[in-house]
């Protein structure tokens, strides 16, 4: 009986340590699997530092030539176009569905932009010159919610600079269609003047029908009658990007206007006026949000939105090191939201500053393979002055 008790206790002893054993195997291994999840997902979720700018790199006196890569084709961007340049050099650094023509919508305001620009530099009008606003340009009447517009009327006369400035940076319809109309030769109409305009700059494919950009129908007494209800002004985000290299080359100080939250006009020298800028929006309700790991900042842009192809900008976009670009997008998310178009800007110059390097050339040094905004085919040019250019890293 003893034996048996004994052998009864040594099994119920064996089992016991062997439970025991297998529950401490259990536990460790769950510890570990638990331990390697938990770590597997820290390392998931932990911000994830912002890419190192890269340095430029200054060519040897030795190197005559350099052959650059080309340009980047996006992927990290959702917009259904975009297009990233070099915003002193126009090289063009980046592009998805670059040349697909697409409604620009208030875009098309920087066409405006340039007849201005192109007439100052001629010393043909000054900042100061007054522009009347027409009976067809008055657009008071309007709901201020649904088409952006001054408190306005006929009759009434403004600067080139407010009206310039307000079509910027409150996309003023009533500002681009009372320029267009005081920059159009008077025996044009303003779509013609438009089209003359585009074909200066060899938007070659891109059609115009009103200055602000409106739909047909939306465009009050400038809709073109033999056209559409839904014809809209369509240009390519290159085209686009290209006018607004173009502008900056004509007057480099441009980007430097549009820094103030509050718009404020006279109407008449008695009146004064306000209105919130699309600055000020952007500050309140779309930068802290952005995913933005290098800082960069837009120092200048101008929206548009399509019904039919969405949200698109063209902005004049800066790096903490000083590197300035322009970056167009279009398709970016549904024309009514305004975020997803700052966004996607941000995401097509980042994927192009993760991957290119800037190199700084000296006089008489040549570069191959250089593709510009104005020269879209690659070529090559002995470079006139110290400038910079980019290369795959």
């Amino acid at each position: 009986m003893d034996n048996q008790f004994n052998q009864h206790h040594y099994h119920r002893s064996r089992s016991w340590f062997t439970r025991k054993r297998t529950g401490i195997i259990i536990v460790v291994l769950l510890l570990l699997i638990s331990g390697g999840a938990a770590g597997v997902a820290y390392h998931y979720y932990q911000v994830q530092p912002a890419p190192k700018p890269a340095k430029t790199i200054p060519v040897k006196k030795h190197t005559n030539t350099i052959a650059l890569a080309k340009p980047l084709h996006l992927t990290q961007t959702k917009a259904h176009q975009a297009i990233v340049i070099d915003a002193q050099t126009g090289q063009v650094l980046g592009e998805k569905n670059a040349n697909q023509q697409v409604g620009i919508a208030s875009e098309s305001k920087i066409l405006t932009a340039y007849a201005v620009l192109k007439a100052i530099k001629a010393k043909k009008i000054t900042w100061d010159t007054k522009v009347p606003i027409t009976k067809k340009s008055d657009w008071s009447h309007k709901d201020p919610n649904v088409y952006a517009h001054l408190d306005v009327h006929e009759g009434e006369k403004l600067p080139v600079r407010t009206l310039f400035n307000a079509m910027y940076t409150l996309s003023a319809n009533d500002a681009a269609f009372a320029l267009a109309d005081f920059m159009k030769p008077k025996d044009m109409t303003q779509q013609q003047a438009l089209t003359k305009w585009a074909q200066e700059l060899n938007l070659n494919g891109s059609k115009w029908f009103n200055a602000a950009g409106q739909l047909n129908r939306n465009a009050g007494d400038y809709e073109v009658k033999h056209q559409k209800w839904d014809a809209e002004n369509t240009a390519s985000v290159a085209q686009v990007a290209k006018m607004t290299y173009q502008n900056l080359q004509i007057s480099p100080e441009l980007h430097q206007d549009y820094h103030d939250l509050e718009f404020v006009y006279h109407p008449t020298p008695e009146q004064s006026k306000s209105l919130e800028t699309e600055l000020s929006r952007f500050q309140k309700g779309i930068k802290s949000h952005l995913n933005n790991p290098l800082n960069l900042s837009f120092k200048n842009y101008k929206t548009g939105s399509s019904p039919k192809y969405g949200g698109g900008i063209s902005a004049f976009m800066q790096a903490p090191d000083g590197h300035q670009f322009i970056v167009v997008v279009d398709g970016a998310g549904p024309y009514i939201s305004r975020a997803p178009r700052f966004q996607e800007s941000v995401n097509a110059l980042n994927e192009v500053l993760a991957q290119k390097q800037p190199i700084s050339f000296k006089k008489g040094q040549e570069v191959k393979n250089l593709k510009t905004i104005d020269e879209p085919h690659a070529h090559s040019t002995q470079i006139e002055k110290k400038s910079v250019y980019w290369n795959d890293k």
